[in-house]
């Protein structure tokens, strides 16, 4: 992809300073996705993202999967089922194995990856 297409003209600032300057790097990922990130290009493109971004300076870019409530929801429907015998033990252990594959694929620092849940509508 050219940096036109993931950096249009209209959302560059163009003068330098504490306050035009990213105080950190993020990238969210849908975790509720069996692969993360999705496929070898995707991959390649975001370890290329990494490494620009540490060329700059920001050495702890932080990676946040989002939608871990459905991966729950999934597990439980899946106990119910009865295909999962404890689904706390086998959320935790679905959590662990994502947290591993988007450390190893991204060569982030295990502590540089965080789950937060998305409540839908309905849910108290």
């Amino acid at each position: 992809r050219k940096d036109v297409d993931l950096f249009p003209p209209e959302i560059l600032v163009k003068k330098n300073g504490l306050s035009t300057k990213p105080h950190a790097i993020l990238f969210v990922f849908d975790g509720s996705m069996e692969e993360i990130p999705d496929g070898e290009e995707e991959t390649r493109f975001y370890k290329d993202v990494i490494a620009m971004s540490r060329n700059k300076g920001y050495l702890y870019p932080q990676i946040v999967l989002t939608r871990i409530d459905r991966v729950e929801e999934q597990l439980v429907k899946s106990a119910a089922a009865g295909e999962i015998a404890d689904p706390e033990l086998r959320l935790r252990q679905v959590l662990d194995k994502k947290i591993e594959d988007v450390v190893m694929k991204l060569d982030v620092p295990r502590t540089a990856v965080h789950f937060i849940e998305n409540y839908h509508a309905g849910k108290g």
